[in-house]
């Protein structure tokens, strides 16, 4: 599975460090070692997510998985938009199919659920049109409860295509939190790289490679890499701008519950957020202490 435009990239990255010259290279090594040691105490934990599709079967409602059917407690109908549309379980995690980690709670299962044709870009953390739900215990399994049938008239934004996709995931591992796609970790890089070398002025990272005589931005192209794949925790991945920073208030939300990117399996899309983009689910660290998850930040963008 890869994200598109990942390899791609990877592949004129390489090319890029390999022909570099030596003060080429050498402003290169400067920006990492400047990133790393930004990045000394902002460690994030994540978890790598593996997709499998269900050719042949259906998975169990309580497994975790992308699209399909969802687990709905017997005698409880699926959520409702503010208008009383039905959304749609997008994905589900089981926690006890995750390997031992910090992200999320040790049992129960977290549903994902939007809306196949509306998204509310004024609040994102208003549940009007999606919603998080956890079921701290399993019981008896609504048998009425399906999937989504997607049609012209209600599939709209519905990013999934196909049926639906078994998951497995990677040991919990520590990334770097700070990442010169983000607006702020470029303005912080920028002003401590000004201070370090006064000669060489830059008034953002791009500069970076007219600062070691390139054309475009190869060389600071290295530090903008997409996600190429689905993920627990980490870095939120944006394809324009962190809407986090719109909002004071917006600023707390620090865990990256979920991120799906627009991706493929072998010759096939598996999931399109509009035109190739990606979407994450965020939550504050009180409300994950206190298992809330009535107000988590929902956003998707594209190219």
């Amino acid at each position: 599975m890869w994200a598109y435009g990942a390899e791609i990239f990877q592949d004129r990255v390489w090319s890029i460090e390999e022909y570099m010259t030596n003060k080429q290279a050498e402003i290169l090594e400067r920006a990492r070692a400047l990133l790393a040691e930004m990045n000394v105490g902002h460690q994030v934990p994540t978890m790598r997510i593996n997709t499998q599709f269900a050719k042949y079967k259906t998975l169990p409602v309580t497994a975790s998985k992308i699209g399909g059917v969802p687990y709905l407690p017997k005698g409880q109908d699926g959520p409702v938009d503010v208008n009383g549309e039905p959304l749609h379980m997008i994905a589900q995690i089981n926690c006890a199919d995750l390997p031992p980690n910090s992200i999320y709670p040790a049992e129960g299962l977290l549903q994902f659920w939007i809306s196949p044709i509306e998204t509310d870009t004024e609040d994102y953390t208003s549940s009007r049109y999606d919603r998080v739900i956890y079921y701290p215990k399993l019981g008896k399994a609504n048998r009425k409860a399906h999937k989504l049938v997607i049609t012209e008239d209600n599939g709209f934004i519905w990013p999934l295509v196909g049926g639906e996709y078994a998951l497995s995931f990677e040991p919990e591992n520590l990334e770097p939190g700070l990442k010169l796609k983000q607006y702020s970790t470029g303005q912080l890089f920028t002003r401590l790289w000004n201070e370090r070398y006064p000669q060489e002025q830059i008034e953002s990272p791009w500069d970076l490679d007219e600062l070691a005589g390139l054309e475009g931005d190869d060389l600071a192209s290295t530090f903008y890499k997409d996600l190429d794949h689905h993920q627990l925790g980490g870095v939120p991945e944006y394809i324009d701008w962190d809407p986090r920073d719109d909002k004071e208030e917006w600023k707390d939300y620090t865990i990256n519950l979920l991120t799906l990117v627009s991706a493929d399996e072998g010759d096939t899309i598996t999931i399109m957020w509009g035109d190739a983009g990606t979407a994450n689910w965020l939550i504050t660290p009180e409300q994950l202490k206190n298992l809330d998850f009535s107000k988590v930040f929902y956003s998707w963008d594209s190219c």
